[in-house]
């Protein structure tokens, strides 16, 4: 895991722009902080910062190059090792890592094939030095970022948005369509543009070629490779994809911890774990709680201690969201979902401090499972997104039409989740506030094969059918276990709820909160808010007792106060940020 940036002229590289390269350190010596490598030319710069997990040898040291290529490359590709074995390329390894192999593939069948042969999370640039080509690529779900710029004397990419602020911070500018979007619809981190108009990212499943000063793009898979007949669900199958997937993210030449919550999700990998063959390699497993508000430190310590490991518990105070609010916005390069990701970061910190590199985390199980309410149209039948006529008479026909057109709504809310919404925010801040503490997070959930396996089961196999309960292949899956003191795993989704509405409404975070939400930076920037307006609701939630009036709203504008703020993004304030400066 690792980051890396470059950068690319239709002229000369002058003094300036070298000694200005020496200050990207800064802003991406926490994504690979072992060891750091740049390779350059008359009109090029590329660097990469080393997170050393998989050979931990100066050997597999980056940028790779040879005679036909260079290549900066960040993430994880858990089938290197069977790659190795295949033997699809007649050559000799030199290292123990995934790096090589990656590199030798693209040498020998080029983009198209190698991303067809390799599972993992990945962002990585590779240039062909015969075609000049530069190819920009991002894995299946985004989980590892990539962004670019590009104007007619500068091509700039990065595995983050502030090194390309800072070399064009004369003419960025925030876009306040996204801000207004973000307001409105709470849509962000799943388009193309970013908040800072013309910096633009990479999007999941897609390639970005440079040559000759022009860009194009190509999609290497979307919501069409999901999309396959529909199958009934064998326990068989299903057994051997997600202990495949589990064990495949349990490999590293360096010790793993587990993020633990009371979830069936998190619970599960405890339940994967202990039955793995690479079960020796977690040591240690994480769970946060909130002063003053419902723990789930029990349930946290009996699943760690069925692993025979100890949980460290991470307590979040009022006052850690308010000095650590600003930073992570920093860190995110835009909206902060909730407190959750604030407890994350200083989870991630802990890890860090701890000596540990590599987390493993249940995201993916809910998209690929049907497991949020918006999704479940057998227990939910009269949501709004769910506009059928009333079937009380309908025939059998009719019924079975019905039961097709819930399969093929819910589809089409799962896909826009997996690509669109969800994910692409959860992976995005999952890698900022991980990356922050050099610490790698692996979602094994959200490994591509292992969706595409369990995403086609007809639509009733995900629930059961009296409760209505969802992720039926996975409890059923996990009841076959027959796992000590973890027998029962047909319960009700714990919605894990988080004080964010309660504290808004109590000090010291409703006076800093309020501080924020009555300054006018934030209205003469975006003339469509009345402050007025927005002040009377305030007050409403304040009023509101029974916590009926969600506080969201509000924890928006604390967002948009920072973000209309370029500034913070800037070389200097960065420094002052302690997350960019602790080793």
């Amino acid at each position: 895991m690792c980051g890396f940036f470059g950068y690319i002229s239709n002229k000369p590289l002058n003094a300036s722009l070298k000694k200005k390269f020496l200050n990207v350190d800064t802003f991406l010596s926490q994504r690979g902080p072992d060891i750091s490598n740049f390779i350059t030319g008359n009109n090029f710069f590329y660097k990469h910062w080393r997170l050393k997990i998989q050979d931990l040898k100066n050997r597999s040291n980056q940028p790779f190059t040879n005679s036909k290529a260079n290549l900066l490359y960040n993430g994880e590709i858990y089938n290197f090792k069977n790659l190795k074995k295949s033997k699809k390329i007649n050559t000799k390894y030199n290292t123990s890592g995934d790096t090589e192999v990656l590199f030798k593939y693209l040498n020998e069948f080029g983009i198209e094939k190698t991303i067809k042969n390799i599972e993992g999370m990945f962002s990585f640039m590779y240039q062909e030095k015969k075609t000049n080509k530069v190819f920009l690529v991002r894995d299946r779900f985004g989980q590892k970022p990539l962004y670019y710029y590009k104007d007619d004397s500068k091509f700039i990419f990065s595995s983050e948005i502030k090194p390309i602020i800072y070399f064009i911070k004369n003419i960025i500018k925030i876009d306040k369509d996204l801000l207004k979007e973000y307001l409105y619809h709470n849509v962000y981190f799943g388009s193309k543009n970013t908040f800072f108009k013309k910096i633009k990212q990479v999007l999941p499943g897609n390639y970005l070629i440079f040559e000759n000063f022009n860009i194009n793009e190509k999609s290497y898979y979307n919501f069409k490779n999901l999309s396959k007949n529909k199958k009934k669900f064998k326990i068989k199958e299903f057994s051997k994809n997600i202990k495949q997937t589990v064990d495949k993210h349990l490999i590293a030449d360096k010790d793993i911890c587990l993020s633990l919550s009371s979830g069936v999700d998190s619970k599960s990998l405890v339940a994967l774990i202990s039955q793995s063959k690479f079960r020796k390699n977690l040591k240690k497993s994480y769970s946060f709680s909130f002063q003053n508000f419902k723990s789930e430190d029990l349930e946290a310590n009996k699943f760690s201690s069925i692993l025979g490991i100890r949980n460290q518990k991470i307590l979040i105070t009022k006052k850690d969201i308010i000095n650590n609010f600003k930073k992570l916005i920093q860190i995110n390069e835009g909206p902060i979902g909730g407190i959750a990701n604030i407890a994350m970061l200083l989870l991630c910190k802990k890890v860090k401090l701890d000596g540990y590199n590599v987390l493993l985390a249940g995201y993916g199980m809910d998209e690929a499972l049907y497991g949020y309410n918006s999704l479940n149209f057998f227990k939910y039948p009269n949501k709004d997104n769910l506009k059928m006529p009333d079937v009380k008479n309908f025939n059998s026909l009719h019924s079975k039409f019905l039961g097709d057109y819930k399969s093929f709504e819910a589809d089409k809310k799962k896909y826009q989740m997996l690509f669109n919404d969800k994910i692409p925010r959860t992976v995005h801040m999952c890698d900022r506030f991980s990356m922050i503490n050099s610490v790698e997070l692996r979602l094994p959930y959200l490994d591509h094969k292992f969706i595409e396996s369990v995403s086609n089961y007809y639509y009733e196999d995900y629930f059961f059918k009296k409760s209505f309960i969802s992720k039926k292949p996975l409890r059923i899956f996990l009841n076959s276990l027959k796992i000590k003191n973890m027998q029962n795993w047909i319960f009700k989704k714990n919605h894990n709820p988080t004080p964010q509405n309660i504290w808004l409404k109590e000090q010291p975070i409703k006076s800093w909160a309020f501080k924020h939400i009555n300054s006018n930076k934030i209205y003469k920037n975006l003339d469509f808010l009345d402050k007025k307006k927005v002040l009377i609701a305030w007050n409403d939630f304040q009023k509101d007792k029974k916590n009926k009036i969600n506080g969201y709203f509000f924890w928006q504008l604390l967002n948009i106060y920072y973000l209309i703020d370029l500034d913070i993004f800037s070389f200097n304030q960065i420094k002052k940020n302690k997350f960019f400066n602790e080793k």
